[in-house]
């Protein structure tokens, strides 16, 4: 119950964001496993970074704290940016799990896919 306090208590928000953050973390396990890319040292600091979340959220909502309304806005902001974050990736690894997906999201996520991999080749050269 310490965890879920923490958390700024256990919402209908804080629920859908667990839910794709396991959801995300089996689809990508499950991925992996498909491409014969199983790395232990992936998956942990893929965990690592799970927890990381849940860590902002925690920060956020002591920010709330001191809002006189009592409104968790920093702790929504938080939850709604990796409910995002985390849903696209959820999205990408079911496509990539063979889960037919609606074309326009297909060309979103194959521009996202060319911006990333620019972005690396650009590090490469420096």
């Amino acid at each position: 119950m310490l965890f879920l306090t923490a958390l700024g208590g256990w919402d209908k928000a804080l629920q859908v964001l667990l839910v794709i953050i396991i959801a995300e973390y089996i689809t990508g396990l499950l991925r992996a496993l498909k491409h014969g890319k199983v790395n232990a040292d992936v998956l942990g600091w893929s965990v690592v970074r799970k927890v990381l979340i849940l860590f902002v959220i925690g920060l956020a909502s002591m920010l709330d704290g001191w809002n006189e309304h009592g409104t968790p806005i920093f702790r929504m902001a938080a939850i709604y940016f990796y409910c995002g974050r985390e849903g696209l990736s959820l999205i990408e690894h079911l496509g990539a799990n063979g889960i037919p997906l609606p074309r326009a999201m297909k060309e979103f996520l194959e521009q996202l896919s060319e911006q990333r991999d620019e972005k690396r080749s650009r590090k490469r050269r420096l």
